[in-house]
């Protein structure tokens, strides 16, 4: 089950929507610090724009999911039905979802609002070169009812989740961004052959990911609730995740154990036991044999706050260390900064005591150096955000919110402006 709480812009003008985000892009292009950006609310007064607060809701079911052949009762929709009848089948998924209310046909307005700029983009790019660059609804989208010849996904997922919390979705920036470098170059190509050449190392990169990703989608393992990703090399590269042979060895472990079972019954305890205790030793050896020194494993996530039946645990919570709060005013969860006291949802000033990091206990020396770009508010960090590295200008970009990944997105988005511009 994901529950993903996200900002809803229906009923606001496509035209005021694409003017407010030009907007967004160009002070990411000028490094506007964040304190000096307009939040949420002010954003929509400005451009006259409406939103609130939704949430996005779904589980990820095993493919030998059986329904019963009348699910008329359970809804209007089939996505609705089955959606329901996974709920009432599972006592802990009604608990949840009895503080929720449906927002009907929700999801379909927004894959409509998403078709009109898709459609524009495909008609530019069918009359000039014969490519589609495409924005996609994340995994929404059917690329079969694209009019072009091919299809490529250079979507907005980098503004789906935020990297710092959340490594899963996230695994698609590679592929939408690597698109998107690759797409200039290719509309710049002076022949087919120079074309092909640039589009096979798109086609080398991706297969080499669809090699992998059966485990990878098959079992969400504790890992996705890993240390952040983020220190690593952006886009190419994962310290602990699909491509690397121990995760790939637990994943296979957890598949073929919990496969056979019968979707009906209870996982028997021995089982549950058995996979833990298979990961544990796994990532106990690894850790030993000194594979991997890209980060400490001592950060396990902002959301080990719960036990195995989900229940709250208070020690988990207090024994992590915090890296975001919520906004005492309208509830929304911000990045701990100390040079980020306004709040970009409604605009309201922090006090510094919520806008920074709480360490549980103090950093060593070692953890501070692979954790430097998260906690600018420390004096001795300060030297790493001004070097002005690569590595420092990703972090300190994709940690901003909600301007988070302004600069791939801003690269993609030149792509397609180019693409409009030269039609």
């Amino acid at each position: 089950m994901y529950l993903i709480r996200m900002l809803s812009w229906h009923g606001s003008p496509m035209a005021s929507l694409l003017d407010m985000i030009n907007y967004i892009l160009d002070h990411a292009e000028l490094g506007t610090p964040h304190d000096e950006m307009p939040s949420s609310q002010e954003l929509c007064e400005m451009f006259g724009c409406q939103m609130k607060w939704i949430w996005s809701i779904g589980y990820a079911c095993r493919d030998d999911t059986t329904y019963p052949a009348d699910l008329a009762s359970y809804g209007s929709s089939e996505g609705e039905r089955r959606f329901n009848f996974i709920t009432k089948k599972y006592k802990k998924l009604g608990d949840v979802m009895r503080h929720f209310a449906l927002l009907p046909d929700y999801h379909g307005r927004t894959c409509h609002l998403y078709d009109v700029l898709g459609s524009l983009l495909t008609s530019v790019a069918n009359r000039a070169w014969n490519l589609l660059v495409y924005f996609v609804n994340n995994s929404h989208t059917n690329l079969k009812s694209c009019p072009a010849p091919a299809g490529l996904p250079s979507a907005t997922v980098l503004d789906f989740t935020n990297p710092l919390l959340s490594p899963g979705i996230n695994a698609g920036m590679a592929s939408t961004t690597f698109a998107a470098e690759l797409t200039l170059a290719s509309l710049k190509a002076d022949s087919e052959e120079q074309r092909r050449a640039i589009w096979k190392k798109y086609d080398d990169y991706c297969a080499r990911r669809r090699s992998i990703s059966k485990p990878y989608e098959s079992i969400p393992l504790s890992h996705l609730y890993a240390p952040p990703h983020w220190p690593s090399k952006y886009a190419t590269h994962w310290l602990w995740g699909s491509q690397v042979d121990d995760w790939v060895k637990v994943a296979e472990y957890t598949v073929k154990k919990l496969m056979p079972l019968n979707l009906d019954e209870p996982v028997p305890q021995d089982i549950v036991d058995d996979v833990i205790n298979f990961s544990e030793k796994v990532k106990d050896e690894a850790l030993a044999a000194g594979k991997y020194q890209g980060f400490p494993f001592r950060y396990e996530g902002e959301l080990r706050n719960f036990g195995p039946m989900l229940e709250w645990d208070e020690e988990k919570y207090r024994s992590q260390d915090r890296f975001h709060t919520q906004c005492r005013e309208c509830r929304t969860w911000l990045p701990s900064r100390g040079d980020w006291r306004k709040c970009s949802a409604c605009g309201v000033r922090r006090p510094l005591e919520d806008c920074e990091i709480q360490w549980n206990p103090a950093p060593d020396d070692y953890e501070l150096n692979k954790f430097a770009m998260i906690a600018p508010n420390l004096n001795r960090l300060a030297p790493s955000l001004k070097s002005g590295s690569k590595n420092a200008k990703w972090t300190a970009i994709v940690t901003q919110c909600p301007w988070k990944a302004a600069w791939v997105w801003k690269r993609q988005c030149n792509v397609i402006a180019e693409i409009y511009l030269r039609r």
